[in-house]
């Protein structure tokens, strides 16, 4: 079901509640010169955030991830709680919001680059860690397996739902965070980033994606040329 039914009061309400998400937004750039400001919203913020990230609140899903951008971006540190939020968004991502991949960037672009030390060592509830996890928005756009091989099965969520390539920009863009932010510190992961951005360049229709996942291939060289190019040999 929908947090808000079909029909003209709801609608009013959907609206209003869209409006009161807009405003937060403002509020939080307004105080963005004082950091000191956000831990306290941040507080009353996270179990609304945490909410709305839920399929029957999806119409608000862009401006809840407007507001996570403030918050990563300008709190003074990226608190647990904060950071907890990774694997909610990774799974809204997919099961429900596939063409949200460019806004998803930011949040946690910000995440991997201001907590870099407690991003490698979280876990999730059932003990995967949040680098794999992260690995699954790209996974699903390229249509690849857990380890970068090309997946049958499943095709890429862009050709099944018929997104243009530019809406997915931000998935690829995740592995260039990850490659810079974690330097020297996710060797294990390599691998299945290269075989991704490999497979990528085969797939891509437009210039402007071969051009970002050749960018990603040239940041797992820059990474590690040497477990790069055994893999890109293999």
């Amino acid at each position: 079901g929908k947090m808000f039914a079909e029909g003209d009061d709801d609608e009013d309400a959907m609206l209003a509640a869209m409006s009161v998400m807009r405003t937060i937004s403002t509020m939080l750039d307004a105080v963005s010169g004082r950091p000191d400001f956000y831990p306290p919203l941040q507080a009353l913020l996270l179990p609304l955030v945490s909410r709305l990230i839920e399929p029957d609140a999806s119409e608000f899903f862009e401006d809840t991830l407007s507001v996570l951008g403030y918050l990563t971006y300008y709190s003074p540190a990226v608190s647990a709680e904060l950071l907890g939020i990774l694997p909610k968004l990774v799974a809204a991502f997919a099961d429900w919001a596939v063409e949200f991949s460019n806004q998803l960037l930011v949040p946690i672009d910000n995440l991997v680059t201001r907590a870099t030390d407690a991003f490698l060592a979280a876990v999730d509830a059932e003990g995967r860690p949040f680098v794999g996890l992260l690995l699954t928005i790209p996974q699903l756009v390229l249509g690849v397996t857990a380890d970068g091989q090309p997946d049958p099965t499943q095709g890429d969520a862009r050709a099944r739902l018929l997104l243009p390539e530019s809406e997915c920009h931000g998935a690829v863009r995740l592995l260039q965070s990850l490659l810079h932010s974690c330097h020297g510190r996710i060797d294990n992961y390599l691998p299945t980033i290269v075989r991704m951005c490999l497979h990528g360049v085969r797939t891509a229709d437009s210039l402007s994606m071969r051009t970002l996942l050749l960018d990603g291939l040239a940041s797992a060289i820059f990474y590690s040329a040497p477990l790069a190019l055994a893999t890109l040999e293999a």
